[in-house]
This record gives structure tokens, sequence and C-alpha cells, in this order.
């Protein structure tokens, strides 16, 4: 059995993986872009810049990936001697993917624990070998065959401020601005159960086979994981509203005395407010949609929280 297991000529019933080199990839890519671009007079000056980033996962068959854009517009503008004013827009988008198994899932009980004299592939086909417990066999629990976690993330910070300097009053100032940020959140979690496959040994060398032939005919499968499709929708959005003045006096008399004070007040309002639905029953894994799920068991909440006003002075 040793020597079988060495010489890699029995792959039907000596396999001999490297669970490390089959599951996970040799490198990973990463992807970063950025356009920027400047500018303005005198009186007016802009930045502007809009970039992208991509992450792929680490794993073989992988359901992981990250997709990021953002945008970033400031401008700052001199109407005159006293009054300026000022706007800084962020706007940022993700997209995060990921199998429905957990990356302690994947490791611990997957790629840690599995038996070198598993199959990862059986040989020449597309199909996964048997797990330890729960279904984690690291080919399967690292991809799309479980199903799939989607979650969509989107923020937009702005801000717009204004500085006047009071004529007549040397270094007396009144500074203000007004923030409004909101964030949301879009994710699918959509499970299904998988399939993995365990070759009938002893059947296949009764047949005659040695652990060279093809063993596809006495290959057996098992379905894992929840008996039917189900899907879990998730929708979270809050917005924060700041509004901020400030009155600043700074001076200096007979060039010895300092003078520094301010008196300032600020306001912020939050509210959030979100919904999950669940569904399970569906009659198909091609529709991973509320509407087609069944209505045994399904479930609806929604909450909402709301702070109004926070003040400091």
């Amino acid at each position: 059995d040793i020597a079988k297991y060495e010489s890699g000529e029995y792959p039907w019933t000596h396999p001999n993986t490297d669970w490390f080199e089959e599951a996970l990839k040799d490198y990973s890519q990463s992807r970063h872009h950025n356009f920027s671009v400047m500018g303005g007079t005198r009186n007016v000056t802009y930045h502007g810049s809009f970039g992208t980033q991509f992450d792929d996962g680490i794993y073989t068959n992988s359901a992981t990936s990250y997709n990021r854009y953002n945008l970033k517009l400031n401008l700052n503008a001199k109407i005159n001697e006293f009054i300026s004013i000022g706007l800084d827009i962020v706007g940022i988008q993700e997209n995060r993917k990921y199998p429905t198994k957990s990356a302690s899932a994947i490791y611990n009980t997957g790629l840690m624990r599995m038996y070198p004299t598993f199959h990862a592939i059986f040989p020449g086909t597309d199909l996964p070998g048997p797990d330890i417990e729960y279904g984690d066999q690291p080919m399967v629990s690292a991809s799309d065959k479980t199903g799939f976690d989607d979650d969509k993330r989107y923020r937009s910070n702005n801000i717009l401020s204004v500085n006047f300097k009071v004529p007549g009053v040397n270094g007396l100032e009144l500074k203000g601005y007004y923030a409004y940020d909101m964030y949301f959140q879009n994710r699918k979690l959509f499970q299904k159960p998988w399939v993995l496959y365990t070759l009938d040994k002893e059947a296949y060398l009764a047949a005659g086979n040695t652990g060279k032939e093809d063993g596809t005919a006495f290959l057996f499968s098992k379905t894992i994981g929840f008996p039917e499709p189900r899907v879990t929708n998730t929708s979270y959005t809050e917005d924060s509203k700041t509004a901020n003045i400030k009155l600043d006096y700074k001076n200096t008399f007979n060039a010895v005395h300092d003078v520094d004070a301010f008196i300032a007040y600020e306001q912020n309002e939050f509210n959030s407010r979100g919904w999950n639905a669940f569904r399970r029953f569906f009659v198909s894994d091609r529709l991973p949609y509320l509407f087609a799920g069944g209505d045994a068991e399904k479930n609806n909440a929604r909450a909402a929280t709301s702070i109004f006003p926070l003040r400091y002075a």
C-alpha cells in the first residue's frame, strides 16, 4: 500500500493528496487603479479622483472576491476677502462575495484535517471526493457549490463648510459645516445542498480493477447540507446629519498678550432602518429570489432606530 501511494500509479485506490496544493492557488490577484485631476485659480481650487480595487480569492475553486469603486471630490472657493466655502464629497461602493462556508470551516475542518488518502477530485472528472464531517470538503466548501453570500455596500460622506471673517473685528471668524452621511447594505445569503462522492472500493476491485482503471461507474453520491435551497435577504440603511457652528477669536495685543477663545454648537441626528426576510422550500436553485420560495416557515422582520437630536455646546 505504501508503495502504491508513493508511486502515484493507482490514483483511484491510492490517492496521495496534498490538500494545500490542491485547494489553494499559487498566487492571487490584487489590482488597484486610480485616476485623479487637480487644478484651479487663485480663488478656486479643485481635486477629484476615481479609483478601483479588485482582490481575488486564494482558493482554487473560489467564490470569494472583492470589488470596490471610490469617488472623491474636493472644491474650495474664496468668494471675497471675508467668505470662503468648501465642498467635500466621497462615494464608495463595495461588492463582497463569499462562499456560504466560513474560512474556519474551510481551513479547520477542511484543509488542516483532511486525510491525504482522500480524493480532492476524482481522476479525469470534476467530481469532488468525500468529507470527514459536516460536508466540509475544501474543493467544494470554498466554491459556490454550497450557494453564495453576496454583500453590496454603498457609502457617501458629504461636507459643506463655510468660513466667514467678521469685518471690522480682527481675528474674529465664524465657521460652520453641515455633514450628511449615508450608508446602504444589501446582502443575499443563498444556501443549498451540495453533492460529494465516494468510491465503492470493494466493488471496484471485485470487478477486476487494480486502481489504475477508471472508476467513475463505482462512485456513489451523497447529498449534504440543507435538505433544500433557502434564501435570507437583508437590507440596512443609515444616515447621519451633523450641523456645527463655531465663533472663534484669536488675537495678540501689544505683541505679548494672546487671546484665544471660541464658542461652538453642534447638533447630530442619526437614523437607521432595515429589514430581513427568509424563505425555504425552493423547488429549484435556479431562482434564488424570495418570491420563488415556499410559504411554510417564512419570516419577515423590520427594525428602525432614531437618535434625534444630539446637541453639544
